[in-house]
């Protein structure tokens, strides 16, 4: 066998090339790798640290105000907090793009025309081209620029319909509906290295609160735990 430094390089690499590599659960036997299998085993592994990173959450005493101005009473502002986040077991890398993806909870309801059968119920990641205005300026993530700690705005009074506090994408049976309304959401880490996404489980979930606190019509936002 020639000297490794003397074999020429392949410029052309697929992921049906292989590598030397060695067993090591199976009496240090030499086997071949493909470069498929190893870039996969990357992907998973890298998934799997995102798993153990851990959210701890706060909000803005001092609440920014909606920048909806479409609610049916034009006068009606909501007290919107924003979200301060701090990543735990998350280190940032050099050139690798971090975002804190925000995913809602939908109901179980039937496709489009032009699909048969149901979309299943529980917490999904929105598609921004496909919110009809104004929601289509509803952010779905927002970029991590430091772990330690950062404010967030997510423009949670898009969630809501003009009838405030009625929920985006429900529908009133009548005129009447609750001061108060829950909409589970959950957040989950998205990790983007040399153009390969991956993506954590969930890592934490809360209910995003909206309700019209007194006669004064004060309406604001805020959170609960699930």
């Amino acid at each position: 066998m020639a000297r490794i430094s003397t074999y020429a390089l392949d410029t052309n690499i697929k992921g049906t090339d292989k590598l030397i590599g060695t067993d090591v659960e199976n009496n240090n036997v030499t086997k071949n790798f493909s470069v498929k299998e190893l870039t996969d085993y990357i992907s998973e592994n890298e998934a799997a640290d995102l798993d153990l990173v851990g959210i701890k959450l706060r909000w803005n005493q001092d609440q920014t105000y909606s920048s909806q101005r479409a609610w049916n009473n034009t006068s009606m502002v909501v007290a919107v907090p924003r979200l301060y986040m701090e990543f735990e077991n998350l280190t940032l890398e050099p050139g690798v793009t971090y975002e804190v993806v925000i995913e809602r909870f939908t109901k179980k309801r039937k496709r489009g025309a032009s699909a048969s059968g149901n979309k299943s119920s529980g917490m999904k990641i929105e598609e921004p081209a496909n919110t009809a205005p104004p929601y289509d300026v509803r952010p779905v993530s927002l970029p991590i620029n430091n772990a330690a700690g950062d404010w967030y705005d997510f423009k949670f009074d898009y969630y809501f319909k003009l009838s405030f506090p009625l929920l985006s994408g429900y529908s009133s049976i009548t005129n009447h509906f609750p001061n108060n309304t829950k909409l589970p959401i959950g957040f989950r880490i998205k990790k983007t290295k040399k153009g390969v996404v991956t993506y954590s489980h969930t890592l934490r979930k809360i209910n995003l609160t909206g309700g019209i606190a007194d006669d004064q019509k004060k309406n604001g936002i805020a959170f609960s735990e699930l």
